[in-house]
Order: C-alpha cells, then sequence, then structure tokens
C-alpha cells in the first residue's frame, strides 16, 4: 500500500493530500523514493531500491562492527548475518518502508559512537540528519528520538557538552519535522489520524475496544486503535525463543535461529558495559517499547543489526582469550552453513519477484486484478466504496475503502448512509460478498448489514467480479 499515494501523485502531477486516505499524513520519505521510480522508471524499479537499502544495510553493519572490533573477518561475518536474515530478504523484494528505517537507524547510532570516538563535529551532524530520517519515515520513529535523545544527554554529561544535546536536537527537529509540519497545517493534528484526544482531530473510536498492547491491557486501557498483538508478561520472558524459532506470536516474519547463537555473547558483551553502555542501553530500551506499544516482528527490525554489532564485538573478545575457536569450529559454522542454505531460497525468491514485477505478497496481486476490474467498468460519474477487502494493498483512484470513509464521515451514524454517500460523490458500492457472507451474523458494527434493510433496494447490482473472493459492483439509485 504504499505505493498508492505515490501512485497518486505521479497521476496529478504533484503532490497533495489525497481525499480519504488514513495514510495521506504520515511522513512519506519513503514514499517520495517511490514516487520518483514511478515516475521516472516503474514498479519492479520501487521494489529494486527496497533491495539497494537491504544491501545497505549489511554494509553498515559491516562498518559498524569493524569500528567496534578491529577485526576484518568478524567484519565480514556480521554483515552476512544480516545478509542471511529471512525476514530482510522477504521485505527486500516489497516496498515497505521497515528496512530503510533500519537503515537510518543504525547509522543513526554508527556516526554516534563515531563521534564519542572521534570528537568529530562532522558525525554529530550526520548521526542527527539520520534520526531526523526515521522521523521523516515513520510516526513510531518518535520512540526512537525519545529513546536515543537521553542518552546522548547522560553521555554529554559526563564530556561536560550539553551543546551536543541542542545541536542533535536542533538538527534533528529541523529536518524531521516536515511532514508533522504538513500534517498539523492540514489537519491541525501533526500526528493524523491518530492523537484525536489530544488534538482535537483524528478518528475517533466509535466503539473503543480493550487496547492489544502490552501497555495498554496493563492499565485497562479502550482505543480504537489496532496497535499491539496482546501478548503478556510469558512471551517476554521467552522472547529469544519466540524471534528465533517461532515468530508466529509476533506476526511470523523469520529472522533466523543464528540469533539465539549469539545471544550469550550479547549478555557477555555486558562485561564490557562502560565500553558498549550507549548501544546496549539503547537497544533495551527500544526492545522494551517495541514490546509495549508495537509487538509486530517488522517494527522490531531496527534492533536486530545493533544487537548483531554488540554480539560480535562480545565474541571478539572471547576470540581473543581463545575461548571460543573449538566453539565455533565445532557449532556455529556448520549452523551458519545451514542458515545460508535455507536463506538462499528467499534469495532466489527475491531476484524473481524483483525482475518479473510480482509479489511474494498474494494480497497485492490480487489487489491488482481488483483495481483492473474496476477500471474495465469506465466509470466516470462517480467514485466506488468498497465494502470489505480492508487488506487491499492498491486501488484505483476513485476508490473508497469503506472503513477509511467510516472513520472520517461517520456516515454509519447516520439514518440514510446512502445519502451521505451520494453527497460525497460515491455513485457505486462494491461489495465483498465472501465476506459478507462470513460476517452478517458477526457482533459489533457490521458494514453490510444495511443491504438487509430498505437501503440496499436503492442498489442495483450492474456487474460481478470472481477471484480469491467474490464481488458485486452495485449501483446507487435515487
Amino acid at each position: 500500500y504504499h505505493l498508492y499515494l505515490p501512485q497518486q501523485y505521479v497521476n496529478a502531477g504533484y503532490i497533495f493530500r489525497v481525499p480519504f486516505s488514513e495514510h495521506a499524513l504520515w511522513p512519506q520519505l519513503v514514499e517520495m523514493f517511490f514516487t520518483f521510480t514511478l515516475k521516472f522508471a516503474s514498479v519492479p524499479a520501487s521494489k529494486f531500491f527496497s533491495f539497494f537499502v537491504y544491501i545497505l544495510l549489511g554494509v553498515f553493519t559491516f562498518l559498524f562492527t569493524r569500528m567496534l572490533t578491529k577485526d576484518s573477518f568478524l567484519s565480514y561475518l556480521s554483515g552476512f548475518f544480516v545478509f542471511l536474515t529471512p525476514a530482510y530478504f522477504f521485505y527486500s523484494a516489497g516496498t515497505y518502508v521497515d528496512l530503510t528505517l533500519t537503515l537510518f537507524t543504525v547509522s543513526m547510532m554508527y556516526f554516534l559512537c563515531r563521534y564519542y570516538l572521534e570528537d568529530s563535529k562532522m558525525f554529530l551532524v550526520i548521526a542527527a540528519v539520520c534520526c531526523a530520517g526515521t522521523l521523516l519515515i515513520k510516526f513510531t520513529s518518535i520512540m526512537i528520538l525519545a529513546a536515543i535523545l537521553p542518552l546522548i544527554v547522560l553521555k554529554s554529561r559526563g564530556r561536560n557538552r550539553f551543546y551536543d544535546v541542542c545541536i542533535f536536537l536542533i538538527i534533528c527537529l529541523a529536518f524531521g519535522s516536515l511532514w508533522y509540519l504538513r500534517s498539523y497545517i492540514l489537519s491541525g493534528n501533526p500526528i493524523f489520524p491518530f492523537g484525536h484526544n489530544l488534538f482535537g482531530k483524528g478518528f475517533p473510536s466509535a466503539a473503543p475496544v480493550e487496547s492489544m498492547t502490552f501497555l495498554g491491557r496493563l492499565v485497562g486501557a479502550r482505543t480504537g486503535s489496532d496497535m499491539g498483538i496482546g501478548r503478556g508478561v510469558v512471551h517476554f520472558l521467552t522472547l529469544p525463543f519466540d524471534l528465533t524459532f517461532r515468530s508466529s506470536p509476533f506476526g511470523g516474519e523469520k529472522i533466523g535461529f543464528l540469533y539465539i547463537v549469539l545471544f550469550p555473547f550479547f549478555l557477555y558483551s555486558f562485561s564490557l558495559f562502560r565500553k558498549y553502555w550507549l548501544l546496549q542501553v539503547f537497544i533495551i530500551l527500544f526492545v522494551v517499547q517495541w514490546f509495549l506499544l508495537d509487538q509486530m516482528m517488522r517494527f522490531f527490525f531496527p534492533a536486530l543489526p545493533l544487537y548483531v554489532c554488540v554480539s560480535f564485538a562480545s565474541l571478539k573478545r572471547a576470540w581473543d582469550r581463545k575461548l571460543l575457536k573449538p566453539v565455533f569450529l565445532t557449532v556455529i559454522t556448520p549452523l551458519i552453513m545451514f542458515q545460508t542454505l535455507w536463506s538462499g531460497y528467499y534469495f532466489y525468491q527475491d531476484f524473481e519477484y524483483i525482475f518479473k514485477g510480482t509479489s511474494r505478497v498474494s494480497q497485492l496481486d490480487y489487489s491488482y486484478r481488483l483495481a483492473s476490474f474496476v477500471r474495465e467498468q469506465d466509470i466516470t460519474d462517480g467514485k466506488v466504496l468498497l465494502v470489505g477487502s480492508n487488506k487491499l494493498f492498491y486501488m484505483p483512484d476513485n476508490m473508497i475503502r469503506e472503513k477509511t470513509f467510516r472513520n472520517f464521515t461517520r456516515y454509519d451514524l447516520e439514518s440514510d448512509k446512502l445519502k451521505v454517500l451520494k453527497k460525497e460523490g460515491i455513485a457505486y458500492v462494491l461489495v465483498n460478498v465472501t465476506e459478507s457472507r462470513k460476517t452478517r451474523e458477526g457482533d459489533g458494527y457490521n458494514p453490510y448489514v444495511f443491504f438487509n434493510s430498505e437501503e440496499g433496494k436503492r442498489l442495483k447490482p450492474v456487474a460481478e467480479y470472481k477471484d480469491e473472493y467474490d464481488f458485486v459492483l452495485y449501483r446507487i439509485t435515487e
């Protein structure tokens, strides 16, 4: 769905607030890269951007480990670790923004550590620009700034350089506030559509439900947000095992069992706490806030390369003490070879999906087919409201997702819903009848229920589409 807004910008020839899009005011740095590739290249070129970011991520992991260890072999091995991460392979063939966010986070920490090692203001400025880059990619990056800022304060306190904090914060906010200012100017809310209770603008929840974030469940909050997966204390205690061997409790993306092999070395790194505390504390703060608020695996990505770098720095100490070579030769080397073969399958698929222009995510190809069906109807007298199929990744210009439209207009609270639709220029309703059959008897608000009422008689079927789901296109009559 990150290609939807760039395609709108390319079609219009300029950047604008796309109507009835909950993503229209989100930070869009990566979408700007996608806009460029769609304008001058193609969808496969946009996917290749993600693959290029994946390569850079491995390179920065190599550079970071070499800075910490001064060991070329272990540095190459750490970069190889990142290349062998199946979840990174998976997203390098798509158009999600999480890999780019990971690259900017790792770059920020790399240049910040270089600043404290070499005392060059240039690296502090670059680190601040990288932090601004994270803010320009995702709202959740505010937590990255919240985690690193107090650590810079502590680090600068010992050096009596509080102006370090001022330089970092001013540069970060000067560059990183661009999309937030745009959102505030256009909507009155810098983080639209979130923060309705705080700013009075956004998507209020008509029927708040129990929060799925760990923090929300801890305080008994009720919300309309879909953040969090609902995992509790037990999953936090088994987090290393869950992330590496199961991963399904947190979304299913696989990172591989090699990461748990590094866990003893990560723990051993705390014997060098005075040397690596900036990285170690940042990783811990990031993991804690992730578990409290997000819990989705792809939101965890920024911590992994940093975890690898610190673990390899610890591994270097064990290697120098000759404690590791027998273990490395008998255990770690065969495991690396096994994961190399396992990850090779994903690597092959990446090239296939990038250069053939298809997607590993079946919903994306299905979305394109459904969009083609809508275009074939040659609809020129109004927009189309899509009822159901909220997980579609792509929609044509004249189609609006019902869930988003409902959040903007609250039309479900009106006595004459179809009148509201026509007032907003909607002349057609495309109904996912497969999902309708499944949810017709469901609890809570049911978007299909008015098709059983008198309003349903004002809908005239004009076309049918059969695919993974069955759809019926209705025209709203007088």
